[in-house]
C-alpha cells in the first residue's frame, strides 16, 4: 500500500484489477467541538520491549512497552481544564487497559517524564501490561493461541463537569 497524504488517497499500484484510489479523511477534516466536547488531537505510539511469563497468572502473559503520548494542544483547551482538576498531575490522558483503569497503584503504568514544547505535550510511560490470550485454532498436536491488549484513552472532565476533553487519537500509517 502506498499512502499519499496530499490527497488523501490509498492506492495499491500492485492489484490486479489496476488503480483503485480509496478515499481517506484526514484528521484535519474532522469537527472539533461538538457540543460540550471538546476533542483533542493525540498521537500515541507503543514501543513494545518484550513479551514475558506472567507468574501471578497460570500460563499468562505480560506486555512490557514503553507508551509515548503526543497531545496536540493548539488552543490551550488541555492545559486549562488540567488546571482545574486537582485530582490530575500529568498533562496527559489516562489509561484504560483490558477495560482496567491503568495507574500506579496497580502496577500497569508507570509516569516517566513530561516534555512541551510551545503546543505539543509529550508524555513517556513504562507499561506493563496483562494480555488476554484465546485459543484461535486447536488441531493435534498444535494449538494457535493469540495474545491481545485494549487500549483506551479516557475522557478528562473538568471538576464543574462544564467540559469534556476527547482524545482524537490520530493514527500514523
Amino acid at each position: 500500500m502506498v499512502a499519499d497524504n496530499t490527497y488523501g488517497l490509498l492506492d495499491d499500484p500492485d492489484s490486479r484489477s489496476g488503480h483503485h484510489p480509496i478515499e481517506r479523511r484526514m484528521s484535519s477534516e474532522f469537527p472539533m467541538e461538538d457540543g460540550d466536547d471538546t476533542y483533542i488531537r493525540v498521537n500515541n505510539f507503543v514501543l513494545l520491549k518484550h513479551v514475558k511469563d506472567d507468574p501471578d497468572i497460570e500460563k499468562g502473559l505480560h506486555l512490557v512497552a514503553t507508551f509515548i503520548q503526543y497531545i496536540n494542544d493548539e488552543d490551550n483547551n488541555f492545559k486549562k481544564a488540567v488546571k482545574e482538576i486537582e485530582s490530575h498531575k500529568e498533562l496527559m490522558f489516562r489509561y484504560r487497559i483490558n477495560d482496567e483503569d491503568a495507574n500506579q497503584e496497580n502496577g500497569m503504568v508507570h509516569f516517566r517524564k513530561t516534555e512541551q514544547n510551545e503546543s505539543i505535550i509529550k508524555s513517556t510511560l513504562s507499561v506493563k501490561a496483562p494480555l488476554e490470550i484465546t485459543c484461535h485454532k486447536k488441531f493435534f498436536p498444535f494449538i494457535i493461541k493469540k495474545a491481545s491488549l485494549e487500549v483506551e484513552l479516557c475522557t478528562l472532565t473538568t471538576n464543574k463537569n462544564e467540559t469534556k476533553l476527547r482524545p482524537s487519537l490520530c493514527l500514523n500509517m
